[in-house]
């Protein structure tokens, strides 16, 4: 009953804020400066040719300005002491005052955001899986069983948490050129499946903590090897543990810019995160076009969060009580 409200309420937040992105095309929500840019969807004001009000001199902007109360007006004065407006929005336009749809519209006909959803789904499931599994098999290892140097493996990857990504960027640049990767989605696979490993690691390692030895040693007396005993027994005994990681690990990886920024320049690969780059420049910025495109970005999450909530939840408060 408690999962079945939580979906209702995440959906009726989606479909309000689907709703107020949707509106707000009809808005003045394209901003410009140095009379450049481009519009978006709605109605927008023409700011190559400002209004001019006149005023002598500074101290008389005020008077001049006090009869627009429904402008707001962001401006300089010239050698002659008149004012020069820069930016104008009417405040009256920044309210909703009708339905546009087309900032949806444009980011499926004219920017094809399927191909870049494409690419994120392809680029973050196939990261995901590697390491959850490599990492899981490695928490495995380090948690059940006994060998020289177990703490310094669990040293090594609690290191990694002090080393911020952006540190070894140009590294990993180097790298993906001198591998013949760069501009590929098989590069930022390759960079994903190893940010983040150490979250992952104490998470799958904490839950496989609180399962029982014995079912491990009576998997071994049945016959059992490692492998099997981690496949058949310890691998669904551990599926809350697994799946929280693997939940943090594909947010984590569909929501990253900077790398997906930086290993690609071509349309035909980029994700998602990469595309809402594209609506801002130096001189202009689509905002009806970002938002639409921020809210189909986080439809994947959402749906992922309510389908595994229960799951996220059980692992997070595992092992808090004992006895």
């Amino acid at each position: 009953m408690k999962k079945r409200k939580l979906v209702a309420l995440l959906t009726a937040g989606l479909a309000a804020s689907m709703l107020f992105v949707a509106c707000g095309g009809g808005a003045n929500n394209t901003a410009q400066g140095n009379g450049n840019g481009s519009e978006s969807g709605g109605t927008t004001k023409d700011l190559s040719k400002p209004e001019r009000i006149e005023a002598s001199n500074p101290s008389a902007l005020p008077d001049a300005a006090k009869n627009r109360t429904d402008t707001l007006i962001v401006g300089t004065t010239d050698p002659k002491g008149e004012f020069v407006p820069i930016y104008s929005s009417t405040l009256y336009d920044s309210w909703v005052n009708k339905l546009v749809f087309d900032g949806y519209i444009s980011i499926f006909t004219k920017l094809k955001v399927h191909v870049y959803y494409m690419n994120s789904f392809i680029v973050t499931i196939v990261s995901t899986l590697i390491s959850v599994t490599i990492v899981a098999m490695a928490a495995y290892v380090s948690g059940r069983m006994e060998f020289k140097g177990k703490g310094l493996v669990t040293f090594m990857f609690s290191t990694t948490l002090f080393i911020p990504s952006i540190a070894i960027s140009f590294p990993i640049y180097r790298l993906t050129r001198n591998l013949g990767l760069y501009n590929t989605r098989s590069a930022l696979i390759f960079v994903y499946s190893g940010l983040g490993i150490a979250v992952t690691y104490f998470i799958i390692r904490s839950y496989l903590l609180t399962i029982p030895k014995e079912m491990e040693e009576a998997a071994f007396m049945d016959g059992c090897g490692y492998v099997k005993t981690f496949v058949k027994i310890i691998a669904p005994l551990a599926k809350p543990g697994i799946s929280t990681a693997g939940i943090l690990v594909f947010l984590s990886n569909w929501n990253e810019f900077y790398f997906a920024s930086l290993l690609l320049q071509d349309r035909e690969v980029m994700t998602l995160p990469a595309l809402l780059g594209q609506f801002k420049t130096a001189y202009s910025q689509d905002l009806n076009g970002m938002f639409s495109a921020i809210i189909i970005m986080v439809i994947p999450t959402i749906v992922l969060f309510c389908c595994a909530s229960e799951t996220f939840v059980k692992s997070l408060t595992s092992g808090s009580v004992k006895g």
